[in-house]
């Protein structure tokens, strides 16, 4: 289990500063154990903190059509459907991980070969990202103060790329 070192390429991580929204990206299936609704609910939690923000949703599944996206000035949740993560990954401040409990949660090993920082509950899985921002699994106002940690903060304690190439060394 690995990742192809040419295709994720690092490339430098610009904080979020006030000049616009905070970006952030989630990428999953759209089911129960994934909980999309938790990263709405987090966005809208970081827009109650006074910061725009701006949330692409990449995955499909089946509450893609139960999932109620908001709408308010300052706040943007895109649903993007099936997409090439690596373009929404690179423009994000960061990832956004909201399962109950994961396996090896490949897009957030993606993040951060691409040097991004991933934000996720406190559980299986996540808890073995490098440099993940936590939040206690369900806590959304946690999960949103880590996320703006995350964004004005940016990546840390990232392995090198190669380091999660499948390539042997």
């Amino acid at each position: 289990v690995g990742l192809d070192p040419n295709r994720f390429r690092r490339r430098p991580h610009h904080p979020w500063s006030e000049a616009g929204p905070i970006k952030l990206a989630w990428c999953g299936e759209l089911i129960p154990r994934k909980d999309p609704k938790a990263a709405i609910d987090a966005a809208c939690a970081i827009r109650r903190r006074g910061f725009d923000v701006h949330l692409d949703m990449l995955g499909d599944g089946p509450l893609a059509s139960k999932l109620k996206v908001p709408s308010e000035p300052g706040l943007e949740v895109v649903l993007v459907g099936h997409a090439d993560p690596l373009e929404y990954f690179y423009s994000a401040h960061a990832l956004v991980q909201t399962s109950r409990w994961e396996g090896l949660p490949r897009v957030a090993l993606e993040a951060v070969a691409l040097g991004r920082p991933t934000v996720g509950f406190d559980v299986k899985g996540v808890q073995d990202i490098p440099g993940a921002y936590r939040a206690p699994e369900g806590d959304i106002d946690e999960l949103a103060r880590q996320a703006i940690m995350a964004a004005t903060h940016g990546p840390r304690d990232l392995p090198l790329t190669d380091d999660l190439s499948y390539e042997c060394a």
